[in-house]
């Protein structure tokens, strides 16, 4: 089984969206994504936008100390991307 993920980029950077539910279920260590990804909570559940240059890297270990299989859908966009309107990582009360 794979699991994938969207990998949101716009002109200048990118992000990968997570729920948070998965991130705790794979024990994803929380403590180490930067306050350049982003959250947001929608009424399926709460969202995080992994920074693709060092937080994403956080899931990937998780997913491989797991044992699951991954892949990317990239969506790409030709302007700033909605995603840097949401809530910094840092600053969610956990």
């Amino acid at each position: 089984m794979t699991v994938k993920f969207t990998y949101h980029q716009d002109p200048s950077h990118g992000w990968v969206e997570v729920s948070l539910k998965i991130l705790k279920e794979i024990n994803a260590n929380l403590s180490k994504i930067s306050s350049f990804s982003y959250y947001r909570s929608l009424t399926t559940g709460k969202v995080l936008y992994l920074e693709e240059d060092g937080d994403v890297l956080v899931l990937i270990e998780a997913l491989k100390e797991n044992g699951i299989e991954f892949e990317f859908d990239e969506v790409h966009t030709n302007h700033d991307s909605w995603i840097r309107g949401l809530q910094h990582w840092a600053g969610v009360t956990r």
